[in-house]
């Protein structure tokens, strides 16, 4: 049986703002609202024995949250938001705390970039996400890695039976599907179809 195992990830993640500052904004050190466009990318990465690479990416997901100044201004609320619209990525929470306070600052340093939007202050943000995880594929004599599994157990996409020879793969949630039955999913999704049936 061939085994993938979840390995490791990596985050990088680029902030976004209005390219000039704003010409008719009377009060350069206050705003009302903040909209904050989210997009992330995704892609895994599974490495057999022999060092052969396979990859898929995911579809793009672009997502837009809009706050009240007060509630953005508190970490907690915007890390809770921002981790809501995330989690079909498997968003690290301890990563999303390091963002919301980069960007929290960010808007403090460029409150001069508000635009007037029905009478009411709104501040542009962006944040871009691109999210890679790897899998290494487990020698089929190392027993113990295999015991790990759990392999009593039924595919989720394909709702058969995981058993005999079938190659499967452990998700960083530690779900498990087959192999093949994953890469299909990942074209089309972007998640544990466990976690995140929607």
């Amino acid at each position: 049986m061939e085994i993938f195992v979840y390995e490791e990830s990596k985050l990088h993640y680029t902030f976004g703002l209005p390219k000039k500052k704003s010409r008719n904004n009377s009060n350069p050190h206050a705003f009302e609202l903040v909209e904050i466009q989210l997009i992330c990318k995704s892609e895994h990465l599974w490495l057999d024995v022999s060092g052969k690479k396979n990859i898929r990416k995911c579809p793009q997901i672009s997502t837009c949250i809009t706050m009240e100044s007060k509630d953005f201004k508190n970490p907690e609320k915007t890390r809770r938001a921002m981790h809501d619209q995330l989690r079909n990525c498997q968003f690290p929470l301890f990563e999303c705390k390091v963002i919301v306070d980069e960007l929290i600052e960010l808007a403090n340093q460029h409150c001069n970039r508000s635009v007037l939007v029905d009478d009411r202050r709104v501040l542009n943000l962006g944040v871009k996400f691109d999210m890679s995880r790897r899998y290494k594929q487990i020698k089929k004599n190392d027993s113990n890695a295999m015991a790990k599994t759990h392999l009593k157990k039924s595919c989720k996409i394909c709702e058969e039976d995981i058993f005999g020879g079938s190659a499967i793969i452990k998700m960083p949630c530690k779900h498990i599907f087959h192999f093949n039955c994953m890469k299909d999913w990942l074209e089309r999704n972007i998640g544990c179809p466990t976690c995140n049936p929607n």
